[in-house]
């Protein structure tokens, strides 16, 4: 058989074979909710009036935006400045950070470092200490201090993707 005759071939196979794909997709998208244009872009067919369109190049840190160390630390300087307007004057909200195994830190300050990553600046029985840390293993308390001559109003500072805020 020589290219002629396969190509020949693949015609009358391909003029036999597309009416029934066709056919057989019609079929299936009267009896149910099937969507012609998957459909047609998992099987290789091609449905009448479909405009397939590619699905875009994807950043997978936009689409896990939401999963961010941003995000948490904007969330949470929100919620704290919230919190903040419903105490009594001479209270100010406190921020204490409870990592692993107990440790707790005065909380100063909360940044990002990387995507899933928090700096929590502040103090560690009076001494100042810095903690890089993963997100998910810091657990925030936020409470009311009393403002007294001893201890004056010190704001915690958030800080992510260049915003700064101060509750």
């Amino acid at each position: 058989m020589d290219s002629q005759d396969l190509e020949k071939l693949q015609a009358l196979i391909k003029s036999f074979i597309e009416p029934l794909a066709d056919d057989a997709i019609k079929k299936a998208s009267e009896r149910s909710n099937t969507n012609l244009c998957s459909l047609s872009s998992t099987h290789g067919f091609k449905a009448p009036d479909c405009d397939i369109q590619l699905p875009s190049e994807t950043d997978p840190e936009k689409d896990n935006e939401f999963r961010s160390a941003s995000v948490l630390l904007k969330e949470i300087s929100d919620e704290a400045t919230a919190w903040q307007r419903s105490l009594p004057e001479n209270y100010r909200a406190a921020v204490l950070a409870v990592l692993h195994g107990g440790m707790q830190i005065q909380v100063e300050s909360l940044s990002q470092i990387s995507f899933h990553g928090i700096r929590v600046a502040g103090t560690l029985n009076g001494s100042p200490c810095s903690v890089l840390a993963h997100q998910s293993t810091i657990q925030l308390l936020c409470y009311g201090e009393a403002i007294t001559d001893e201890a004056p109003s010190n704001p915690i500072g958030f800080i992510w993707d260049g915003q700064k805020v101060e509750v």
